[in-house]
């Protein structure tokens, strides 16, 4: 159908034209793939000292960041066709957190991760974003399982996984 084709076109520009990719929208949330511009958001995230209890920060030189970043956005995207993508709440177009796949080294499955700023967790942004993300990855990138790694002692992540229909597997 023509849509489709107007839809590959418009995607073949946004990648020539290195813009961003629109990936879905949810009621209150874009996600959309991340920009160099998002960098700078990310360290207002990740500066509450919370964020990176549980996962890896960023490059303490936001330079390194963009570069990596840069490196990201041109192999990953271009190549996968899917990867971890920045979260924007659609009312103010604030970038509120990231959301998106990844293939972790020894791992088989694909794995979804997630990541709410502080100020905006406790409202559900986390499970809109994951449940719209986990039925992307089942229906358009034809994902028939995924992955989560959780520390044992994020409970609040851990039970977001169950509510999103996730089992523990292994501890």
């Amino acid at each position: 159908s023509i849509e489709v084709d107007m839809d590959s076109f418009v995607k073949a520009y946004q990648r020539y034209a290195g813009e961003p990719w629109e990936v879905l929208t949810t009621d209150r949330l874009l996600v959309r793939e991340t920009t160099l511009d998002d960098v700078d958001e990310f360290y207002k995230l990740y500066k509450d000292q919370e964020m990176t209890r549980y996962m890896e920060g960023l490059f303490e030189n936001p330079e390194d960041e963009k570069r990596y970043q840069k490196d990201y956005i041109d192999k990953v995207y271009g190549l996968m066709g899917f990867g971890v993508w920045t979260l924007v709440r659609r009312d103010d177009n604030r970038v509120i957190g990231r959301v998106g796949y990844s293939v972790r080294n020894g791992f088989d499955d694909i794995e979804l991760g997630f990541l709410v700023g502080k100020e905006f967790q406790r409202q559900g942004y986390a499970y809109e974003a994951c449940r719209a993300v986990l039925d992307y990855g089942r229906d358009i990138l034809m994902f028939d399982k995924v992955q989560t790694l959780v520390t044992a002692e994020n409970e609040i992540s851990i039970n977001l996984c169950k509510k999103l229909g996730f089992k523990v597997c292994d501890t």
